[in-house]
């Protein structure tokens, strides 16, 4: 009954993408980053759902330790497949944080506080994306910033506008216009 007066939210049937990212504490937020990122995987393992690690930046903390690994993470990507996995994940989402002794210290006599964010996002399974030629604005103008002997005589930039939601993407990445666009 609860069901049907309540729907259920509109993305909790879908799988998800989940980010660790470190925050405050330097070496030490890498590490504590790596660990939490590792305890995720493990635990969407043991519930049943299947992880990608699509995207995973190492650093390198330097002082072995018993306890921890050597390394540390800058950035931890991964999509997470099953059964009503962001319904069951969503509230994963937000700051973690550790007060313990450093590993990569000196001081073994202060506790350091480290920090780092876990976002859980939705993975629509079909996403529906309609875009007509109508509703997108090209722009080409010179590229900005150190360049060299072309990057104020050719209109290589391009910057897109959506323009029914106002979304504007910019590019100058590439010296050619064609591969900017």
């Amino acid at each position: 009954l609860i069901d049907v007066i309540i729907p259920p939210p509109a993305y909790d049937a879908e799988d998800a993408v989940m980010e660790v990212v470190p925050g405050a504490g330097g070496l030490e937020a890498n590490m504590f980053a790596e660990e939490i990122f590792n305890m995720y995987i493990n635990y969407v393992t043991e519930l049943g759902y299947v992880p990608e690690i699509t995207e995973l930046n190492r650093g390198n903390v330097g002082k072995q330790s018993k306890f921890s690994s050597s390394t540390g993470i800058l950035k931890g990507v991964a999509r997470i497949s099953g059964t009503n996995v962001f319904g069951q994940l969503k509230y994963e989402t937000g700051v973690h944080r550790v007060q313990r002794v450093p590993v990569t210290g000196t001081k073994s006599d202060r506790l350091q506080t480290s920090t780092c964010s876990v976002a859980i996002l939705p993975q629509p399974r079909d996403p529906q994306i309609v875009l007509t030629d109508n509703d997108l604005k090209f722009e080409y103008m010179r590229s900005s910033g150190a360049g060299g002997q072309s990057v104020n005589t050719t209109d290589s930039a391009c910057r897109l506008t959506h323009l029914p939601s106002g979304l504007v993407v910019e590019c100058q990445e590439e010296r050619s216009q064609m591969r900017n666009k």
